[in-house]
Order: structure tokens, then sequence, then C-alpha cells
């Protein structure tokens, strides 16, 4: 088995055990955990300094990684570096391609999501739930001002914009936590959808999983910013 290190920054460590720690063969793997730190950001990049592997696995705590998660995990990363050898930038559970399609494969809250896609799949972003990646070749950004908003949507433009291609895996996992929808919307999703849509102005609309980046201060569509679940995943 390849080996792989996983980095979780994590505020609760009921759920951290309860979840993302029972899963099944995790401890075959390095484990780097941050609690609380200033940034989802901060806290990877400094877990990814210290990590022994060349493979990265970025993971919430409420995630749930079943008994064959890591053994398809590998075979959908086998299959995409014989698309593209090296040249791939993250893989993650969930996303939105170029057009604008919504995909995702894994049980979210309250119900499983699947789309008719062959997995993995290739998409423009992806949701933040797990991102995996290689170490040596992309780095978060610590400068948007927010603590869990939009750094996994910044690394995947970042891969694009090096000629990186980013995916949808068929890899299997669990997101445990139930969310309640927000009709406000918090002026902490603001200031980095802002910060987002003056650092990608050229690349923009930019449909992610919780909103559309549009030249527009203020965000054009919001599903709920937590809760993958509200958006289009039939």
């Amino acid at each position: 088995m390849n080996h792989l290190s996983i980095i979780c920054c994590f505020n609760n460590k009921n759920k951290l055990k309860k979840y993302l720690l029972a899963s099944p063969d995790i401890d075959r793997h390095e484990i780097i955990l941050i609690e609380d730190p200033d940034s989802l950001p901060k806290g990877y990049n400094t877990a990814i300094t210290r990590a022994k592997n060349s493979l990265i696995l970025c993971v919430h705590q409420d995630v749930i990684f079943p008994h064959d998660f890591f053994t398809r995990l590998f075979h959908d990363l086998k299959n995409i570096e014989e698309q593209c050898g090296k040249a791939w930038g993250v893989i993650g559970a969930a996303g939105v391609a170029k057009d604008q399609t919504s995909l995702g494969y894994l049980y979210d809250c309250c119900r499983p999501l699947k789309n008719g896609h062959i997995f993995p799949s290739e998409v423009r972003v992806l949701d933040e739930l797990f991102l995996f990646f290689q170490k040596d070749v992309l780095h978060f950004d610590e400068n948007i001002p927010s603590k869990h908003h939009f750094h996994g949507v910044d690394i995947c433009l970042l891969a694009s914009k090096v000629g990186l291609m980013n995916f949808v895996t068929g890899a299997y996992c669990l997101h445990m936590s139930q969310h309640k929808n927000k009709r406000k919307v918090d002026q902490d999703y603001i200031d980095a959808y802002n910060y987002m849509r003056k650092k990608w102005w050229n690349f923009l609309p930019i449909h992610t999983t919780t909103t559309v980046i549009t030249n527009n201060e203020h965000p054009k569509q919001f599903h709920g910013v937590d809760c993958l679940c509200t958006g289009n995943h039939e």
C-alpha cells in the first residue's frame, strides 16, 4: 500500500475520535493533528512542513473513511496518472466541473450523494471536505481573510493556473456532521469571497460548491457554506 500523511485541524476532540480516528486502516498512515489553528491554511501548511510522505491528505474532523477508501483512492490515482502523469493537482470528494456540473460521491449528513458520472472525474474546483495532493507541488494561501472558507477553491485554482488537473474521486467517504442552512452570510465569508474575487479576477466566474464568485461584491448564490447536501448533487 502507498503511504500518505493525513492532516487534520480540529476543534472538537470527541468528533475527531468518534469519526476520523475511528476510520479503518487510518493508522497505517502518518497522522498529523493540529488543534484549533488561527486558520486552516496556516494549520495545514504548518503540518505539511512536518509531513514525512510525499502525498498529503487534508481532511475535516467529522469524516469517516470506510475500510476500502485508501485502496479506491490509490486505484483512482493510478488511473489519473495513466491519463496525465504527475500533472494532477488536487483530488477530493466533491466539486464543480468547468461546465458548472456539481459532482460528488459520498455520504453527506442526511443522504448519499452520487452522480451518473464515471469517477475519477475532472473538475475545476473542489469542496474542502478532504483534499489530496502532492507535498512539494502545492500549498495553501494563508492570506485568505477567513479561518475556514475558500482555501480549497484557491488551491484548486492555483493548480489549474500552473497546468495541473483536479479530480473528484470514486473513493467513497462519509461526512457525519449535520448542518443547518444559513439564510444570512457571515462577514468572514464575505471577506474571503471578496479576497478570492480580486485574486482570481481573470478567472471569473468561479462556480463552487457553496456559491458563485463573480465581479459582484456579494455572493451571487448562497447554498449554505457548511453543507454539501444543499448543493445540486442529484
